[in-house]
């Protein structure tokens, strides 16, 4: 005997018995056949009251009509012929992973800013301290340019420059 044949028996359930089930009286098993009989015509058409004696076939009839190979699924080759109804949802995937996309960029914008916006606070600091000069300063954080645009024919903008 090799080694993998030694490995496979010994297996730790091989000595194990399997725990017996209780035995059920005869009035648990009445009682269980009762509760697992009910469905939903029975409640329905009898409100509740003598729920073993009613026997529905409605439901049986319209379950032979119901089921997929009924409806020209499966070998019925229903998206084929047009039955079936096909929901494309590549563009939620798609929005869905812009988004996320978009998200992760606008938190490391943000973290970058702020980080930006500390610093600018800290040179500027250096400055009325008199450790950095106003022209470092100007140099480092130059002031914004307002930009002009102007109205095309076409509705749009340009900008002027």
């Amino acid at each position: 005997m090799n080694f993998s044949e030694k490995f496979a028996s010994n297996s730790p359930f091989k000595n194990v018995e399997e725990p017996k089930k209780p035995e059920l009286t005869e009035e648990e098993k009445k009682r269980l056949h009762a509760v697992a009989s009910i469905n939903y015509d029975k409640v329905e058409s009898s409100g509740g009251v003598d729920l073993g004696t009613i026997q529905s076939t409605k439901k049986k009839e319209e379950e032979k009509e119901t089921t997929p190979l009924k409806q020209g699924g499966y070998e019925g080759a229903a998206d084929v012929v047009g039955a079936a109804t096909y929901i494309p949802t590549a563009h939620m995937y798609t929005d869905m992973f812009n988004k996320i996309g978009q998200a992760a960029m606008d938190i490391e914008a943000n973290i970058k800013n702020k980080k930006s916006k500390e610093q600018q606070q800290k040179d500027l600091a250096a400055v009325e301290a008199g450790t950095m000069t106003q022209a470092q300063y100007d140099l480092k954080y130059p002031k914004a340019k307002t930009q002009k645009y102007k109205e095309n024919k076409d509705g749009t903008f340009s900008l002027i420059t």
